[in-house]
């Protein structure tokens, strides 16, 4: 087979996998059986296929991409709408593990409200804003114990002991 010939079928399969339409579904390859005869294409029938089916596919200004009723966009808006399609699937999957995991927190924190102790020895992260800047800051501590647990009205109220990573307490 040569180069030519080849050339022209892949892209008669490209186009077949990238779903274009075809006036018949013969016209993607490279012979057939129809009929009961068995007939391989030459190069100038392929040729002609391949532009009947680039012809057939060609969008137009009023027509709509792939039916999906979308304006046809241009090549270089692509990588614009590529990544706001990314940040909307980004945005739903962020959604999606933040629904799966709120019953999940709701209920580690109501076991928390319970029981205090089950926090000690725990890592943590504290958010602190220093008076002076009003600028906040993380800092890194080891919860060492509780007070005024026993307060039953208000389970908020507990204060917790914290060892931070920079030896203050």
């Amino acid at each position: 087979m040569d180069e030519a010939k080849t050339t022209i079928l892949l892209q008669l399969r490209f186009h077949k996998l990238a779903g274009s339409k075809a006036p018949k579904q013969f016209y993607f390859q490279a012979e057939t059986r129809a009929g009961g005869t068995h007939k391989i294409f030459d190069i100038e029938t392929l040729a002609q296929h391949l532009t009947a089916i680039i012809v057939m596919n060609v969008p137009t200004h009023d027509s709509h991409d792939s039916g999906t009723n979308q304006p046809i966009r241009r090549r270089d808006n692509w990588e614009e709408v590529a990544e706001q399609e990314k940040i909307k699937v980004l945005s739903k999957l962020k959604e999606a593990r933040t629904k799966r995991k709120a019953p999940f927190n709701q209920q580690m924190f109501e076991n928390y409200c319970d029981n205090p102790r089950l926090l000690i020895n725990s890592k943590i992260r504290q958010r602190i804003k220093d008076t002076e800047d009003d600028i906040p800051e993380w800092y890194l501590g080891t919860v060492v114990g509780t007070e005024n647990e026993h307060i039953p009205r208000n389970k908020l109220r507990t204060v917790f002991l914290v060892k931070y990573v920079d030896g203050d307490d």
